[in-house]
């Protein structure tokens, strides 16, 4: 039985390819930290929104705007940021949500979407992927994988954004970085264009701020902390090429996830 054009996208949401209709403009940008449930909004928003959704993309073109130089204007960054995003209806995750305020300006119809959880657990939940990612061998990997070296230059780019956009109290890391974030969020977005969103309120809230139908199916919870542990992380070291998959120099959600993760 031949596949749906949804069954054909979502069989591997994140492999890192092109969206399909390149006319599509943003409507949602999902600024929630990492571990709070960002690959299920993935899930759910392109379901929602019928469209494709880009959570992370291409490392090198985001370490452009990350990172962007002395010499280079808001002007030459606005364009990069839109030329990354052209055809995708929302961005969930880092490196979007360190863009939030120049997003909000650039689609000023998209809606902004913050996912929470308790600060503790969520931190216990970030650290243990700090943890996993510490690995020597992983780190062994970044020096020897060609599309991993990127990830090192994404690490120290991604430092420099948030040193830029979050006040000195951020670091170090832990559970204080939820509100510092949540504050950032309150700052640069309107109010009628912010939703703070719990993953455990399912489809209606999303979708009455979204004005949207409900789908007719299940809200989606993936990839908690067990999954996470017991899915891509084992193979970083035991099989790389099942996680690296390139696509104009892109690389796959499980080289994303990681190499977003900076310890300061």
């Amino acid at each position: 039985m031949e596949e749906s054009t949804e069954q054909k996208r979502w069989r591997d949401p994140f492999a890192g390819e092109p969206p399909n209709d390149p006319t599509r403009t943003l409507q949602v940008i999902a600024a929630g930290l990492p571990r709070t449930g960002t690959i299920s909004l993935t899930l759910a928003l392109s379901w929602a929104l019928h469209g494709d959704v880009c959570h992370g993309d291409i490392i090198k073109g985001w370490t452009k705007v990350l990172d962007p130089g002395k010499n280079v204007s808001q002007e030459e960054v606005d364009d990069t940021l839109k030329e990354l995003l052209a055809g995708y209806v929302a961005t969930t995750d880092a490196p979007a949500i360190f863009f939030v305020e120049e997003l909000v300006r650039l689609y000023p119809d998209a809606k902004v979407i913050c996912t929470v959880r308790e600060p503790n657990r969520w931190w216990e939940s970030y650290q243990e992927l700090i943890n996993t990612l510490d690995n020597p061998l992983f780190i062994l990997l970044q020096l020897v994988q060609p599309t991993l070296r990127y990830s090192l230059a994404w690490k120290l780019a991604i430092l420099k954004r948030r040193r830029k956009i979050y006040p000195p109290e951020f670091e170090p890391l832990g559970p204080h970085f939820m509100e510092i974030h949540s504050d950032y969020l309150k700052r640069v977005v309107p109010e009628d264009r912010l939703l703070f969103f719990n993953m455990k309120d399912g489809w209606e809230p999303l979708c009455k701020f979204l004005d949207v139908p409900v789908p007719e199916k299940p809200f989606p919870q993936v990839h908690d902390r067990a999954s996470m542990k017991s899915s891509w992380a084992p193979y970083w070291w035991r099989d790389p090429d099942r996680v690296l998959r390139t696509h104009n120099n892109s690389i796959s959600s499980q080289a994303r996830a990681a190499s977003l993760v900076v310890t300061a």
